[in-house]
């Protein structure tokens, strides 16, 4: 019996540590991103899959992150979520808000810096990466990127059909799903963001 009760009273004891990992969160702004001039007033949306990975049972997935083994390493990535909103500038921007949890502010805030992401701007089209890694070395602690497309009043964005698993409820005037928002082109407008017919 007395074992018994050491056990339960050393699994409270552990659950509540590694519970405190969690209790704090905190965001780490990057700087807004201004694109560009590019060439049109359509910026093309793409997304291309930076870890090549086959899926089996040897992975996990569960809201938006993934344990997948690669090269016989264990790794963890996590999907950034991309919106789309109006820019107050005459510029297109791209925005990431990185956020994590941890024991204190100062440490969540820390953990959402060990988010690894990369994109980058070819003249009028933006190819954002899949997946997020973390850097070497760091701990899981609920990390997630938010990236925010900024397009100004009268320039248009495309989406291509490969950033499916990226974009995720975008606001628009008729209230289109976002997976019928792909392969279209999309104006900002004084109401908001409208299919370009």
């Amino acid at each position: 019996m007395a074992v018994w009760l050491v056990g339960i009273v050393l699994l409270f004891i552990l659950s509540f540590s590694q519970l405190k990992d969690y209790m704090q969160s905190g965001t780490k702004y990057s700087e807004n991103y201004s694109l560009k001039s590019t060439t049109t007033d359509t910026l093309y949306l793409k997304s291309a899959d930076n870890i090549n990975f086959d899926w089996h049972e040897k992975n996990f997935d569960m809201d938006r992150i993934k344990i997948i083994v690669k090269d016989d390493e264990q790794m963890v990535i996590g999907e950034p979520i991309l919106d789309i909103e109006r820019s107050y500038s005459d510029n297109f921007e791209v925005v990431l808000k990185k956020k994590a949890r941890g024991r204190s502010h100062d440490k969540a805030v820390e953990n959402a810096g060990s988010i690894k992401y990369e994109w980058h701007q070819n003249n009028s089209e933006v190819i954002f990466d899949q997946y997020f890694t973390l850097e070497e070395g760091s701990k899981w602690r609920n990390q997630r990127l938010q990236i925010t497309v900024k397009v100004p009043e009268g320039k248009v964005v495309y989406l291509d059909d490969s950033m499916e698993k990226i974009i995720h409820d975008i606001e628009n005037v008729s209230n289109t799903w976002d997976s019928d928002m792909l392969n279209h082109k999309w104006i900002m407008k004084k109401n908001g963001l409208t299919r370009v017919e």
